[in-house]
């Protein structure tokens, strides 16, 4: 049944998949897998009170299992209750200090708190633990770590690990429209140029990337007017 039900769920067939869900609960009664699998049906659906109930009820029967306590996390911020977050998310990190999904969810977390150092901090702990993983997402992880740094205003760390994230992703649009963006404040205007159109050439549509590079040149046609002018 768990598994028509997260087939189900996958396909968006959410009337379904309670039906199913809701079915194995009353056969086999309380099952902290079913509950789970059943929080996270309420929680693709936006149904955020009906995935905590469901969570509690998960971690009622499961206590000590991690990916259900994080995905209760994840509901909770969902539902604004940040202090509560950071309570559990406190506990949870005691235990499972070394798990990657962990430790991005309180980067994010510090994130939304305006706690730049506890993002650092979360970012730097992710990044070792994906790398020492070797997590295919990676550049992820690097991309995170730059942006933190980027809003820390170290722009020479942020260039670094940005670098990183398309060494280790060469598909990654995203970290190459924040490389474009750097060298542009930089007034680097060939390079962000190049990285912007790199991009571009990866994601065709992406808007904002397409604007950027509009202004990129305008700024650049009107600094080489200036200097002709001199």
């Amino acid at each position: 049944m768990k598994n028509a039900a997260v087939s189900l769920r996958r396909l968006k067939r959410y009337p379904e998949a309670e039906q199913l869900l809701k079915q194995a609960l009353s056969v086999h009664g309380d099952s902290s897998d079913y509950y789970n699998q059943l929080g996270l049906l309420y929680a693709e659906m936006g149904q955020t009170l009906d995935s905590l109930f469901a969570f509690r009820r998960s971690l009622a029967l499961a206590p000590n299992n991690t990916l259900t306590h994080l995905r209760y996390l994840k509901a909770l911020s969902e539902a604004r209750q940040h202090e509560e977050v950071s309570r559990g998310l406190r506990d949870l990190l005691q235990r499972a200090s070394n798990d990657v999904d962990v430790l991005r969810f309180a980067f994010v977390h510090a994130q939304q708190r305006d706690d730049l150092d506890g993002a650092l901090h979360y970012a730097q702990e992710a990044v070792a633990q994906a790398e020492f993983l070797r997590h295919p997402d990676l550049a992820a992880f690097y991309h995170d770590l730059a942006n933190i740094y980027r809003q820390k205003q170290d722009m020479e760390k942020a260039m670094e690990i940005f670098l990183l994230s398309v060494e280790q992703d060469p598909s990654y649009s995203q970290a190459y429209i924040n490389i474009g963006a750097l060298h542009h404040l930089q007034q680097n205007f060939e390079e962000a140029e190049r990285y912007y159109l790199k991009a571009l050439s990866l994601e065709p549509d992406n808007e904002l990337c397409a604007a950027n590079l509009q202004k990129l040149r305008k700024v650049w046609k009107k600094s080489s007017d200036s200097l002709a002018k001199t």
